[in-house]
């Protein structure tokens, strides 16, 4: 059973943002070019061009580690790294039924399995770089990563 006290604070907020925009992105004009609205449809990028990831998928790892470890400051490792990949496969199913030519930035080329492959790759090298730096730390392994703040360990909290 999910607490209150589980759920950070401005989840509600940005879920009801979030659905406010994707109704009103589907109530822009049609007379854009490009595909329907609620049409879906999958993205023709690739992850890896000739053998180098692509930028995108760099900001999407990135943006992923960034994100997890923001997110487990206030709630356990493990819910803050299913809600960022939550958060990314939920992203990508807007941007397989959202068009940008229609939605501009709010739109997508469509279902990208490489960006949610991304995703995961920053949320997993998030947490091995956790572990990792609490087995030299502390000499556990621990993937919370609030076990071993640096102001806890020098008593600045």
């Amino acid at each position: 059973m999910i607490r209150r006290s589980d759920i950070p604070a401005a989840l509600p907020h940005l879920l009801r943002n979030l659905i406010i925009v994707l109704m009103i992105c589907g109530f822009m004009p049609s007379w854009l070019g490009g595909q329907d609205y609620f049409q879906w449809r999958m993205s023709p990028e690739p992850m890896i061009k000739d053998g180098l990831p692509n930028n995108h998928a760099e900001l999407h790892a990135i943006s992923s580690m960034y994100l997890t470890a923001n997110l487990e400051q206030s709630m356990d490792w493990w819910k803050a790294d299913l809600f960022t990949f939550g958060l990314g496969v939920a992203w990508e199913v807007k941007d397989g039924f959202i068009p940008y030519e229609k939605a501009g930035y709010w739109g997508g080329e469509g279902f990208a399995s490489g960006d949610l492959m991304a995703d995961a790759l920053g949320i997993v090298t998030h947490r091995l770089t956790v572990l990792v730096w609490n087995k030299i730390t502390t000499g556990q392994w621990n993937p919370n990563r609030r076990s071993n703040d640096i102001f806890s360990r020098n008593g600045l909290d």
